[in-house]
């Protein structure tokens, strides 16, 4: 799942201009023989020091894979655009989180038919019932007792499911 949530949604996120700044700097700073571009190695020190995390095999492959053979590495704009989509990724997952935490208001680590009808009643209210059981439902083929906050990230809340008006005023809400 290294970019499947940024690409399910429509809308970029964009850095500050010191994030900006800061990605550039990391690049150059991994970039030890100043080749103009990221090796592999390099591509894994740059992970670490924005993201505090070593990259998977996999991962790097993938990234690795789209590289360009005559650079033998990751060129700054490329480098920027997948810092910007894992950031963007990263923001959906940290909103999916909190959306989850305020649906979960006896702290059970799922939630129940009820809190989630509750939740659409209080900031969807025209919404219609059918669609909220449907969308819940999805987490019986999982033999779940509810939906867990992995159900809800990947069936459930994102801008595109709710309007931004409701999406707006469920963030305000908490």
């Amino acid at each position: 799942m290294f970019f499947s949530e940024a690409r399910a949604r429509s809308r970029t996120w964009e850095a500050s201009p010191s994030e900006h700044r800061m990605w550039v700097e990391v690049f150059k700073a991994c970039d030890e023989d100043h080749k103009g571009y990221l090796s592999r190695e390099d591509f894994k020190i740059a992970v670490v020091m924005l993201f505090g995390y070593k990259p998977s095999k996999i991962e790097v492959d993938s990234v690795m894979s789209s590289v360009n053979p005559n650079t033998s590495g990751i060129l700054l704009e490329g480098f920027l655009n997948i810092v910007r989509k894992k950031k963007e990724a990263q923001r959906y997952r940290n909103e999916v989180r909190h959306i989850f935490t305020a649906f979960d208001t006896y702290y059970r680590g799922f939630l129940t038919l009820e809190d989630f009808k509750k939740a659409f009643r209080q900031v969807a209210p025209k919404l219609p019932e059918r669609t909220v059981l449907e969308v819940f439902s999805i987490s019986s083929l999982f033999r779940r007792p509810g939906l867990v906050c992995q159900s809800l990230n990947q069936h459930l809340i994102s801008r595109e499911a709710l309007s931004d008006t409701t999406y707006m005023n469920f963030m305000m809400q908490f």
